[in-house]
């Protein structure tokens, strides 16, 4: 799935007609380097080109087809900034091997067709759709599309007491605010402050990626006046939910997802099934976990902690804590390989502790191993 209307399934076939005019009209641009890659992905969608009349003036003027080369050569996550989009990736190769996270945090707010909230996110893995979002329409301006799926409710967001942010505006804006990519981990911060219409004063997320197998999510919130928090996970299956432990359990055919949530308060935990308002046409059906504080509080830090393993199999981190002091919130997890120190600065900029930890820049990563 990507981010707004429709964008669930595999790309149509029929789009491999216009693909191939932008391919071939790429083949003679000089900045066009990465037109064989995208030959390359077409292929792998087994797009079908154009055919009849549109086919025979496209071969007859326009230049040869580059030929198709595989991502080898290309960063394996990328941010795009101008749009506020994160795409995280293990590799491009095959999404049977791929762990993929893909974050919003958009500028452009949540209008048109791209209506998912900012802070919002979705994970795949190992060729399964874990923790998804809803892209669906039965039809435009539907009370299904309207009251469900431009709701935050609908994303993997935050609500306020309960609200989400402003639905399906411009002015429902957000932005990444850092981003770090190197070979054995990302981070990329959001600001959805400005998609919460005055309820909060800080709206951050935080997500580590720690590859291949390891996702942290940090939830910085503050409010003007005590508040209550939710957090919201959809998946395409039931969760087996663990209340008193804070934890997850989402099984698929081809992959495992396991959630801890850390918080310095008491969660409670609500799952439901299906769509409010239900659409006009059957659609699969998604599975909602709701975690939320219980008594206001005008601030708070809540992680989360994400393992995507293959089916059947064990997470690789156990013993997992939460930590938190006045200038980092973050999260100490163990392994038969060690122990690793994950932290996340609170303030924009400076030097934080945690514990013995201090660190400068906005997140810490330390792997001890035994």
């Amino acid at each position: 799935m990507g981010f707004g209307d429709l964008s669930h399934g595999t790309p149509s076939r029929g789009w491999g007609a216009f693909l191939e005019y932008f391919l071939r009209r790429a083949g003679e641009h000089p900045q066009a380097v990465h037109a064989p890659q995208w030959r390359w992905w077409a292929e792998q969608w087994r797009m079908t080109p154009a055919e009849g009349i549109l086919g025979f003036l496209d071969r007859a003027n326009l230049p040869a087809l580059p030929e198709p080369r595989p991502p080898t050569n290309l960063p394996v996550s990328k941010v795009f900034h101008g749009i506020g989009v994160a795409s995280l990736h293990t590799t491009l190769l095959d999404s049977a091997d791929d762990v993929h996270l893909l974050f919003k945090s958009s500028p452009f707010g949540s209008q048109s067709h791209g209506h998912n909230p900012q802070n919002s996110f979705q994970l795949n893995a190992f060729g399964e759709a874990l923790l998804t979002t809803c892209v669906y329409r039965d039809l435009h301006g539907s009370p299904f599309h309207t009251r469900w799926a431009w709701s935050t409710r609908a994303h993997n967001a935050v609500l306020v007491d309960g609200e989400g942010q402003i639905p399906h505006s411009a002015s429902s804006t957000g932005r990444i605010t850092a981003a770090l990519l190197t070979q054995g981990w990302d981070y990329v911060e959001g600001d959805a402050l400005g998609a919460y219409g005055g309820r909060l004063t800080r709206a951050r997320r935080k997500l580590l990626f720690f590859k291949p197998d390891l996702i942290v999510l940090c939830d910085h919130l503050a409010a003007p006046r005590p508040a209550t928090f939710q957090f919201l996970l959809h998946g395409p299956s039931p969760f087996e939910v663990d209340a008193r432990a804070g934890r997850l359990q989402l099984d698929r055919p081809r992959a495992r997802l396991t959630v801890h949530y850390l918080s310095p308060v008491p969660l409670q935990f609500r799952q439901w099934e299906g769509y409010e308002p239900p659409p006009e046409r059957p659609f699969p059906t998604q599975w909602h976990v709701e975690a939320s504080t219980v008594e206001g509080r005008k601030q708070i830090q809540v992680l989360t902690v994400l393992q995507p393993v293959r089916a059947g199999q064990t997470p690789r981190w156990s013993q997992i804590e939460g930590l938190w002091s006045e200038e980092a919130a973050g999260a100490r997890l163990r392994s038969d390989s060690g122990t690793l120190w994950i932290a996340f600065r609170l303030a924009d900029e400076g030097r934080a502790r945690l514990g013995a930890m201090e660190f400068e820049g906005p997140v810490l990563v330390r792997h001890e191993s035994d």
